[in-house]
């Protein structure tokens, strides 16, 4: 973010003030949510079996499992072993 900030000319917390207006969020909660997008297209897209839950979450950034099932759960409405599954 930093990088990003030197080389636009702009503050942090311009920055911050933008991606609120624009996207509704914070630069790191988008970040948050586009990982977690990527790991629901993968969890859909794949047979089980072929992986697990923890292998998708790991390839998509995202290393402590409890915190990342919590926060699929709360934002997809199921379990990401549900989705794998479905």
């Amino acid at each position: 973010m930093t990088h990003l900030c030197r080389e636009v000319g702009a503050s942090v917390k311009s920055m911050e003030r933008v991606f609120l207006e624009v996207y509704g969020t914070n630069p790191k909660q988008l970040l948050t949510l586009m990982r977690m997008a990527r790991a629901r297209r993968l969890l859909l897209a794949t047979r089980p079996g072929e992986t697990t839950v923890a292998d998708v979450a790991t390839d998509c950034g995202f290393f402590h499992l409890g915190r990342f099932s919590k926060s699929y759960s709360t934002l997809y409405g199921e379990p990401p072993s549900a989705t794998l599954l479905s």
